[in-house]
């Protein structure tokens, strides 16, 4: 089931009061947009301050497993993050046709939805994640030979709960085995692939396994194991990146095992550019690589212009929404540049890249083509400044965003008006060419 994301000013709380505590380093650029989307994961999954625990206990084994060889566990993280991507495209469709059987209001087709989530939540995002304690315990064990990191994310899902379920080792305070907490085997036998299921006329769902008594359950209760499915997931997952943020010198060692997909590209551009209000409206590749165009067009939010949050009952805010600049140009360069990464990763030759910009109704602002020596330049950072289009101009034009900020409880009103008096000055002066717009001056 897809749960709409709240706004960017609720994110940053959550964050701020369960996440950054425990982070030892400052986050920044995609790091920070990741673990603001952890911190609302974590409340929205309602990790416990013993669950939490576990997410302690992966930090803790990835430490010792970096002791004993750091090497292999650079390689163990570095093909699961090579394959998170992947992953997505596999489970992401599963919380739509859940939302889409819902809306359906047919019962057979929602539970069909419900036990498919769970078969790919459990066969790909589990079966990725639970690599890590999996290889931990077979470090541990002198029984067979532990296998290569990259063979070890091929291992089957039901083969590494078995492991970790069937677990005597602790890790401080933990038992590995709790790690399999949330896990519902017979939701996964009866579902996806083996299909030993039928719906009651009462609505319930009855669940069959072989040698096991059935299990009756509601369509609330399998959203319930749905959500400690991803629970389960989330706890490892957030373990391996505390582990990063806490050890830079590993993080650094991370290379991707595998190729860019074209569609891959395209998602990472993507993530990239909506929360600056762009969105990529098609993306196309010659067949040799040498050649791409990308079109890019400024998609403004519709927010509305006051607001208060609400945390229980130890706090609350009002937040105020600033207006502020976003640059065509900037945008443009970014996805260049990952694009260029991209390419320089999977050993393709630099591409031709040709760029169109669209306003929020679709008229064009510019098309500017670049050379793939212009498009190499953009892997030397702060260069920009020295590329010129081979043809077509660069837009010089700029987009209005709004930013939510929060404030005092109850002093929403008077600080809105205070922001709005600052950009009626900030107008003013650049009339008056006290400053330019591409200035440093802030207000």
């Amino acid at each position: 089931m897809i749960i709409d994301e709240p706004s960017l000013a609720i994110r940053t709380k959550f964050f701020e009061d369960s996440i950054k505590p425990h982070l030892k380093y400052e986050p920044k650029g995609d790091d920070l947009s990741y673990w603001v989307s952890k911190g609302w994961e974590k409340w929205y999954l309602d990790v416990s301050n013993k669950e939490w625990e576990r997410v302690m206990m992966i930090k803790q084994l990835c430490e010792e497993l970096a002791k004993v060889d750091p090497n292999q566990l650079v390689a163990l993280i570095s093909v699961i993050g090579s394959e998170v991507d992947r992953d997505y495209v596999r489970t992401a469709p599963g919380g739509h046709a859940i939302n889409k059987a819902f809306d359906s209001q047919d019962k057979e087709s929602t539970v069909k939805a419900q036990l498919d989530q769970y078969k790919d939540l459990f066969e790909s995002s589990f079966r990725l994640w639970s690599s890590v304690p999996y290889y931990y315990l077979k470090q541990l064990s002198n029984s067979k030979k532990v296998q290569l990191p990259e063979k070890v994310i091929g291992i089957g899902a039901s083969d590494k709960l078995a492991t970790i379920e069937s677990s005597k080792v602790n890790v401080g305070r933990n038992n590995v085995a709790e790690l399999a907490i949330g896990v519902n085997r017979m939701i996964r036998n009866a579902g996806g692939g083996h299909d030993r299921w039928e719906v009651t006329d009462e609505g319930t769902v009855i669940l069959k396994d072989l040698g096991k008594a059935p299990l009756e359950l509601t369509i609330s209760d399998l959203n319930r194991h749905i959500k400690d499915l991803r629970k389960a997931i989330w706890i490892i997952e957030v373990g391996v990146a505390l582990f990063l943020n806490h050890n830079p010198k590993i993080e650094i060692k991370l290379q991707r095992t595998q190729l860019f997909r074209i569609a891959e590209v395209r998602r990472s551009i993507e993530r990239i550019l909506i929360e600056r209000w762009m969105k990529v409206v098609n993306l196309n590749v010659s067949d040799d690589k040498k050649n791409v165009s990308i079109t890019l067009q400024y998609s403004p939010k519709v927010m509305g212009r006051k607001s208060q949050i609400y945390f229980g009952t130890a706090a609350a805010y009002d937040v105020i929404h600033v207006d502020f600049w976003g640059i065509y140009r900037e945008q443009a360069f970014g996805a260049m540049a990952q694009i260029a990464n991209s390419w320089k990763h999977n050993k393709w030759p630099m591409p031709n890249i040709s760029v169109e910009l669209l306003d929020d109704k679709g008229m064009c602002l510019g098309h500017p083509s670049y050379s793939s020596a212009d498009v190499a330049t953009l892997l030397q950072e702060g260069k920009t400044s020295q590329i010129r289009p081979q043809s077509g101009t660069m837009p010089d034009k700029k987009y209005v965003m709004t930013g939510e900020i929060r404030v005092p409880y109850g002093e929403g009103e008077k600080m809105a008006r205070l922001w709005s008096v600052r950009n009626v000055l900030r107008q003013r002066l650049l009339i008056l060419g006290a400053f330019s717009e591409d200035s440093n001056l802030r207000f």
